[in-house]
């Protein structure tokens, strides 16, 4: 049997603080959504629902649907955030009545922000090394109860992958999409890097990518790459498409004295 949630309260919750910086970038998205609401009954609205998911980032104990619809019953949080007291059946539709595209467009606004931190690959790499994986996320029972599947010996097997490109030298991600974990087909990792390559770029891959067909596909696109290949990948029969020039070979034989 599930351990039973204990209630929110006031006391145990923190990062206001934090999110004052987005109050006035999300507020644009109020009215996102209310083209349907012909009653003008709405009660929760995009900004809203946006600042109490923000607010289970800062706050553990928000871990579940019903956590945030008591969190939202709290006068701090009503007061701090101008979130008024919700539902879980507002909740739970959120999701479909939202567009996230015009989130998307204030998380572009805040990671232009973000300055380079420092320079891993110097002068030495003048392309944007940006890493990039697909992580599996296992479906949270609490947020999502209706996705949430087991199998007969009761082990989860619903789960979502995360196709990420995280910039390095910023310590941000940039990208983010999101399908099924199957890693096959249109979910596969190199398909769903080959859609969203940008040029001037270096893309640091793991052996997953390993495909020769997606590393000319890098190179058309002039951007470049960094990718650990299998074990058992045979070099030793490689060919010189563009052989170095003398002065080059002097250069780098210079180098090496």
């Amino acid at each position: 049997m599930a351990a039973k949630e204990s209630k929110v309260r006031e006391r145990d919750l923190a990062g206001f603080k934090y999110l004052d910086r987005l109050l006035p970038m999300l507020d644009r998205l109020h009215d996102v959504g209310c083209v349907r609401d012909r009653a003008g009954n709405r009660k929760l609205h995009y900004d809203q629902y946006c600042l109490l998911v923000l607010l289970t980032l800062f706050n553990p104990v928000v871990r579940s649907l019903r956590a945030i619809q008591q969190a939202s019953t709290l006068r701090k949080v009503q007061k701090r955030l101008g979130c008024p007291r919700t539902s879980l059946g507002s909740l739970s539709e959120a999701p479909d009545v939202f567009d996230p595209v015009r989130l998307e467009r204030i998380i572009r606004e805040l990671l232009s922000e973000v300055p380079r931190a420092r320079s891993i690959g110097g002068d030495k790499v003048p392309q944007v090394l940006t890493a990039v994986d697909g992580s599996v996320v296992r479906t949270i029972a609490t947020l999502a109860e209706a996705a949430y599947l087991t199998d007969k010996n009761g082990q989860p097997h619903c789960a979502w992958r995360f196709h990420t490109h995280f910039e390095i030298d910023r310590g941000v991600p940039v990208r983010m999409d999101v399908t099924s974990a199957l890693n096959g087909g249109k979910t596969d990792e190199k398909n769903q890097l080959r859609g969203r390559l940008e040029p001037d770029r270096c893309y640091v891959m793991d052996r997953w990518f390993g495909e020769f067909a997606l590393w000319n596909d890098i190179v058309r696109i002039q951007s470049s790459y960094v990718c650990r290949i299998r074990d058992n990948s045979n070099l030793s029969d490689v060919s010189e498409e563009r052989p170095l020039s003398a002065a080059a070979r002097e250069a780098e034989l210079s180098a090496m004295r």
